[in-house]
């Protein structure tokens, strides 16, 4: 397709039937977006049902090359989520790789062919994760040195992305942090989202012990931020949004905290020691000054959000709320 034949106004959103993607896509929806949602479905489709009437959606793999040249025909806009997460502790780190490395350079290269202009890359503040804090926020200026299979591809794929930057494609790479709070496809398997349910359904909570850091970032936000980018003119680049930079143990206590005053049930927590684990805090300057991100809500608000969502829940244990069994139900 000749570059800048496309239908405007419409965006592609990989990943779409996701945690992260079933909560953009009404979003999009609303704003007056024509949206294409192009998905797996490894982890099914609970959250693209409510949305089948208004938006196009096509089944496939970005692996293949002849689907991601199908998806973009016409798109102006990429927004990229769809990637194995996490999947690297339990699969072969070659598959991680193949989807969230190579699949995103097979995308991104159909995408500039077909003219689209803004690339959005959901990539992970976890590329920082060898880096302990010591009192200093990393930054996007700061050596990457990834340890896992998962952080591996998504800065693999970052450098792919820039490569491929010009005047008329425009990538904007997003290192998010753990993302939280309530979505249409739920995930417990997330480390707030998973502590919460711990506190509201058995009583417990097992987090390292020690000043462990993390940065942790509201689902609302991390649509907000995406919407940003959408609307911006140009803001190619790499930018962290953290949202809040959080010890561990201070999370859990401020979970069992809350679910005794909205439910006034004791929880217990428990200290374990592993070996090695992500320590890390991250800067979210320059995410503000270009695009004026600020969390919309308390972390506080989205726990609450969390633990009464949970008691409307019959089994937040099932493997439907878990990537990696569900990726695994998937592949057999």
């Amino acid at each position: 397709m000749t570059r800048g034949h496309y239908k405007k106004n419409t965006v592609l959103v990989t990943g779409a039937a996701g945690y992260i993607g079933s909560a953009l896509l009404p979003v999009l929806v609303r704003q007056g977006y024509r949206v294409r949602a192009a998905d797996a479905l490894f982890y099914g489709n609970v959250g693209l049902r409510p949305l089948l009437h208004e938006i196009e959606f096509l089944k496939g793999d970005i692996r293949e090359k002849a689907f991601c040249e199908k998806i973009m025909s016409g798109v102006q806009y990429v927004v990229h989520l769809a990637a194995i997460t996490l999947a690297g502790k339990t699969y072969p780190p070659e598959e991680t790789f193949a989807i969230n490395a190579e699949g995103t350079k097979t995308l991104a290269h159909a995408a500039k062919r077909s003219g689209a202009e803004k690339f959005i890359f959901a990539s992970s503040c976890s590329v920082y994760h060898r880096n302990p804090p010591y009192g200093k926020l990393m930054t996007e200026e700061d050596l990457l040195d990834p340890l896992g299979p998962y952080s591996r591809s998504k800065v693999t794929a970052e450098e792919e992305l820039l490569r491929l930057a010009d005047s008329s494609f425009c990538p904007v790479i997003f290192r998010m942090g753990t993302v939280f709070g309530v979505s249409p496809r739920m995930r417990y398997d997330l480390e707030m989202n998973g502590y919460c349910r711990d506190v509201f359904m058995k009583g417990e909570i097992t987090v390292p012990d020690g000043d462990i850091h993390r940065p942790f970032l509201d689902i609302q936000d991390v649509v907000s931020i995406h919407g940003k980018a959408l609307q911006e003119s140009h803001r190619a680049g790499v930018y962290s949004v953290p949202g809040w930079n959080f010890v561990l143990k201070d999370v859990a206590k401020d979970i069992v905290a809350i679910n005794k005053e909205m439910f006034g049930k004791d929880a217990h927590i428990e200290f374990e020691h592993p070996e090695v684990t992500r320590n890390y805090e991250v800067s979210d300057e320059k995410v503000k000054r270009d695009f004026g991100f600020a969390p919309q809500r308390s972390s506080r608000a989205v726990i609450q959000e969390i633990l009464s969502d949970l008691s409307k829940r019959s089994n937040p244990y099932d493997s439907i709320y878990d990537n990696l069994e569900v990726f695994s139900t998937a592949r057999t």
